[in-house]
């Protein structure tokens, strides 16, 4: 059966379901960052971070996003900080693989702050 709609906490439920069958894939997939042009990262909703990359005579802009950006895309951005509606939960020890481990997904919080990007 297709779904019309979806809400956040379906969304969060089965990432979390894919998280519990498969913790590493979901993990690299949360980390894995593409590159994308200016208008993709002026987007209104789909979340893209800018990396600066400093040159001889000066900086370049250059932009990467990643999977849960697009899906925190879908739901729009918060009023009060600008963040999607969807965070990962990282582990906070030196990472076992090659790449941050995802805990688990979940609402982002009221008083969300960036701790690393």
């Amino acid at each position: 059966m297709i779904k019309e709609q979806v809400s956040i906490d379906e969304v969060i439920a089965l990432l979390n379901e894919a998280l519990n069958l498969d913790r590493k894939a979901i993990s690299k997939l949360c980390a894995t960052r593409v590159s994308c042009n200016e208008e993709l990262a002026v987007h209104k909703t789909i979340q893209v971070g800018a990396v600066t990359i400093p040159t001889n005579n000066h900086h370049v802009i250059e932009y990467e996003m990643g999977i849960l950006g697009i899906l925190n895309g879908l739901f729009g951005i918060r009023d009060d900080n600008g963040w999607g509606a969807i965070v990962a939960i990282i582990e906070d020890d030196p990472y076992e693989w090659d790449y941050p481990e995802v805990i688990r997904f979940e609402r982002t919080p009221e008083k969300a702050r960036r701790i690393q990007t």
